[in-house]
C-alpha cells in the first residue's frame, strides 16, 4: 500500500519518493510501520551516508563493467521509493533503487533501526 510521496534531497539531487508499506490487501498499516517510516525520515542523514556503501556494492558486484571508482552514483543507481517492511520487533525500511547492471531486480538498501544493515537485490526482501 502506498501512502504518500516524500520529497527529499538525496546525494545532491531532489527526489519525490513514494512511501509504500508491506501489507496484504486485507491488512492495515501497522503503527510500528508508521513509526519505522517516521524514524527513517527523521534519520535521513543515515540514508545520505549510505551512498559510499552503495557505491562499494556496485564496484564489488560489477567493477569489471564500472571500472575502479564511481564519480557519479546516478550513472548506476537511481532511488525510486521508500519501502516499509512489516516488522513489529525492529524498524525495517528499504530504499529501493533501479540499478543499471541489474534492471530486473534493482537493489535495496535495507535499514534496521535507522542504520544501514545490508544492500541486496530487491527480490531478496
Amino acid at each position: 500500500m502506498t501512502e504518500k510521496n516524500d520529497k527529499r534531497e538525496l546525494w545532491g539531487r531532489d527526489f519525490e519518493l513514494p512511501v509504500s508499506f508491506v501489507c496484504a490487501s486485507n491488512e492495515d498499516i501497522l503503527d510500528s510501520q508508521r513509526q519505522a517510516r517516521d524514524a527513517f525520515l527523521a534519520s535521513w542523514n543515515e540514508v545520505e551516508a549510505s551512498k559510499d556503501a552503495i557505491a562499494r556494492y556496485c564496484l564489488n558486484r560489477d567493477g569489471d563493467l564500472i571500472g575502479d571508482s564511481i564519480t557519479n552514483i546516478f550513472k548506476y543507481v537511481i532511488p525510486t521509493d521508500i519501502f516499509v517492511l512489516r516488522n513489529t520487533d525492529v524498524h525495517e525500511v528499504a530504499l529501493m533503487c533501479n540499478y543499471r547492471y541489474d534492471p530486473e531486480h534493482g537493489l535495496a538498501a535495507v535499514f534496521e533501526n535507522e542504520r544501514l544493515k545490508k544492500i541486496i537485490p530487491q527480490d531478496e526482501l
